[in-house]
């Protein structure tokens, strides 16, 4: 039987593989064309924002086409539904392509190190940064970033028209109530008149003013015109001068 070692040689990292250049970072024409190429797709997403936005203003809601397979649908809720979907479609592409053919695509080995790095690392970080920044075209292509900043900028009108639809704006409405001078009282619920002299004393009861023929009582409204009516004995109501002046003779 033999005595040699059976030792197995140790395993040796061979690295990285070596860099392959991108025809991007060699040919400035193929770079041009990419730039143009993000520019587009960040145009395609703000025109379909636009597209969007104008779905909800100006087609009607009871517009409906027949497509196959999805039959009958609602004009408006397809050009709101699609103009969203293709403006955050067409962000995430640009990005996706920007990414791939003119940002840094160079493989970087981070080593482990403790959970708060010492002020120097923290310094290199935003150097680096900003150098990456630098190289991610952000600075010398200023077509991408403008382009950009038009599709995220526009994307976010939708929300705030969408915000604007919740209802019309009231104004003085919360200010107004159904109260006039010789409104009757009736009773909540049951809008039934209702009389001082029909409550016992130290009786409550809720109250609303009698709506005129034909009207209906809104939600809204209740919000407004309810009142507690209490009968009190007079020699109970002792109120100081400010507090008197909230009744209602």
């Amino acid at each position: 039987m033999s005595n040699e070692s059976h030792e197995i040689a140790k395993f040796q990292d061979p690295g990285l593989p070596q860099h392959q250049h991108r025809k991007t970072d060699v040919d400035p024409k193929a770079a041009d064309r990419a730039e143009r190429q993000v520019a587009i797709l960040f145009i395609l997403s703000a025109l379909s924002t636009v597209v969007a936005i104008y779905s909800f203003i100006f087609i009607p809601d009871d517009i409906f086409f027949f497509l196959p397979v999805m039959g009958d649908t609602n004009a408006h809720q397809l050009g709101l539904g699609l103009g969203m979907a293709f403006a955050l479609l067409f962000i995430g592409l640009g990005l996706v392509h920007w990414a791939k053919t003119l940002m840094p695509d160079t493989e970087v080995i981070a080593e482990r190190h403790e959970f708060r790095s010492p002020d120097e690392d923290r310094a290199d970080f935003v150097a680096t940064v900003k150098l990456q920044a630098g190289a991610a075209g952000l600075g010398r292509r200023s077509l991408i970033k403008r382009t950009l900043g038009l599709a995220l900028g526009i994307s976010a009108l939708t929300p705030l028209v969408m915000l604007r639809d919740l209802g019309p704006l009231p104004k003085k409405e919360l200010e107004k109530t159904s109260w006039k001078t010789g409104t009757r009282l009736v009773t909540d619920p049951g809008d039934r008149p209702i009389r001082p002299e029909d409550l016992e004393v130290g009786a409550v009861a809720q109250v609303l003013p009698e709506l005129e023929p034909g009207h209906e009582r809104h939600l809204s409204d209740i919000a407004k015109d309810a009142v507690l009516l209490i009968r009190l004995r007079p020699t109970e109501f002792q109120l100081d001068a400010e507090r008197l002046s909230w009744t209602y003779d």
